[in-house]
């Protein structure tokens, strides 16, 4: 087994060191989300966000953003990652946002209040903020948001982000009753989702719900201007943005799948703002003066889904076994460089109501021989696993560890590379095994990811999860009296989740983003939500 997992891990030790010879001279420390430095980034409400635009006299106004993957669609409604959440975000606002400590704030909204034993939310609005082309933000632009996001010709994978909404009623022009099926005590936090971004009317009819997503027209602090797929997509200043105007004149957003191409390009400073910075690289990045790094403990969990109505998959045995063959401790040290947490069931810790204390299933390879003995295939079986490459730091490299570690217990795993748009569509079709994907949740409430990734009907339960006690629990949480009996009943879920074996979670991911050590008004949080609209170059 050592000597598979040498094998595996020598290509990330060869990009390790032909990276080194890069280096810079100097050294400074990595920033946290919380520390001081070039930049820094913390909780930020906007419009508070932003500040006054700084006196940079003839420094470019003009930023470079790179990502793994490019941007999908520009729909909030039709988006599945968060990286391209994260690009739509910077044109849409929301009514409520999640900040640094998962405080919950208004944005469009200015306060929201339950009415009618809970089944109705009261929520007033701000005045004077308009569309990038020039439409008034109002009610209609509220009530025509959610009820498209829900509505079943839409077909949104997201549409679960506003799970039990009924119906939205226009109080006046700055005030909305939002009706719901049930109560519901997450509701508050289902509006800071990217899904429910509020999108301009005229325009969404304009374009159709095909041509919306790149037309976008929200209120946000950026607006759209040209998109290149492939190259690039631009967004310029939005300068009668309703808040505290952007420092920026124009963000460019490219997608590089390669970490050390990115990497790169923010050391040469081709690129002022890189996300995804592998943990290999994470040290190379420090040694440089010339750029900072911003780290900060995510949402999301990196997981080997497993497409449970799909062969010997649909077999719990065989799952089980496939949990045991897979040494969690030995990636996140080895593969991870410790740069990752340990994870305790499905749903990441640093999300509200998630349960720290489930049974890690930890490694066992005899156990998994034996399981898979069990359940008819004592010689093992062949499979395949697909990956994507970028989309999350060592996704690949992680990806080819699992796929010895199978091959130790028998599995021969087939490991398929995909780019980041083919790879949504096959697990959205349902047709792969065994697939790396990281699961987040972009509205900090462990009820979110029941309802969007293991419910029945969720619009990304790739794994086809269907567990009868669950699905009681789940349809029945607005009946809750308070959180604290809610939080019960979503840890008797987790449990119920982390004995199904539909997944099996490889670790909890930190965020990692690099940018030049001369920009500040960097802003990061922990549902994987950034600002680029307040860059400063000093």
């Amino acid at each position: 087994m050592k000597d598979t997992l040498k094998k595996a891990l020598i290509m990330v030790l060869v990009v390790l060191l032909a990276m080194s010879a890069f280096t810079g001279c100097g050294g400074s420390s990595a920033g946290s989300a919380g520390s001081s430095g070039s930049g820094s980034a913390g909780s930020a409400a906007a419009p508070s966000g932003g500040t006054a635009a700084a006196d940079t006299g003839a420094k470019s106004k003009d930023f470079v953003y790179v990502s793994g993957t490019e941007a999908l669609t520009l729909d909030p409604a039709m988006i599945t990652d968060s990286n391209t959440g994260r690009i739509a975000r910077q044109i849409h606002d929301v009514l409520f946002e999640r900040v640094e400590n998962s405080e919950i704030v208004p944005m469009l909204a200015t306060e929201a209040t339950e009415i009618e034993d809970g089944l109705v939310w009261n929520v007033k609005l701000v005045e004077g903020a308009t569309f990038h082309c020039g439409e008034p933000f109002n009610a209609a632009a509220v009530k025509y948001s959610f009820e498209r996001l829900i509505a079943p010709e839409t077909a949104s994978p997201k549409a679960s982000a506003l799970a039990g909404l009924d119906y939205v009623e226009i109080v006046n022009d700055y005030e909305v009753n939002l009706h719901l099926k049930a109560r519901s005590l997450m509701f508050l936090g289902s509006m800071t989702n990217y899904a429910a971004s509020i999108i301009c009317p005229k325009c969404a009819e304009e374009h159709g719900l095909e041509g919306y997503g790149t037309h976008p027209c929200g209120t946000g602090p950026l607006k759209f201007d040209h998109w290149e797929p492939g190259i690039e997509l631009v967004m310029t200043a939005n300068n009668d943005y309703w808040g505290p105007k952007p420092t920026v004149d124009s963000v460019t957003f490219r997608g590089i799948s390669e970490d050390s191409s990115r990497v790169m390009m923010v050391k040469t400073g081709d690129a002022d703002v890189i996300a995804g910075v592998p943990p290999t690289l994470v040290e190379n990045l420090e040694g440089d003066e010339s750029v900072t790094i911003f780290t900060l403990p995510g949402y999301r969990t990196i997981q080997i889904g497993m497409q449970t109505e799909r062969g010997p998959l649909s077999d719990i045995r065989v799952r089980q076994a496939i949990t045991y063959a897979i040494d969690r401790h030995s990636i996140i040290d080895n593969v991870m460089h410790g740069m990752a947490t340990f994870p305790s069931g499905l749903i990441s810790t640093v999300v509200q109501y998630s349960n720290p204390d489930l049974d890690p299933h930890d490694y066992n390879p005899e156990k998994a021989k034996e399981l898979l003995a069990e359940a008819g295939y004592p010689n093992g079986f062949s499979t395949t696993l697909m990956t994507p490459e970028g989309r999350y730091a060592m996704d690949r490299q992680v990806a080819e560890v699992v796929q010895s570690m199978l091959a130790e217990v028998g599995i021969i795993a087939e490991v398929q590379v995909r780019d980041w748009g083919s790879f949504s569509s096959i697990i959205d079709e349902g047709t792969m095994d065994l697939y790396l994907i990281g699961v987040g949740n972009s509205s900090g409430d462990a009820e979110y990811n029941f309802h969007t990734h293991y419910g029945v009907g969720g619009g990304q339960n790739y794994t086809r999860t269907n567990i009868p006690a669950m699905e009681e629990i789940r349809l029945n949480l607005g009946t809750s009296k308070d959180n604290e009996e809610r939080r019960e009943r979503l840890f008797k879920m987790a449990e119920l989740l982390n004995d199904n074996f539909s997944s099996v979670p490889l670790y909890y991911e930190h965020q990692f983003f690099a940018l030049r050590s001369d920009i500040s008004g960097f802003k990061l949080y922990p549902n994987e939500q950034i600002k680029l609209a307040y860059l400063v170059r000093n």
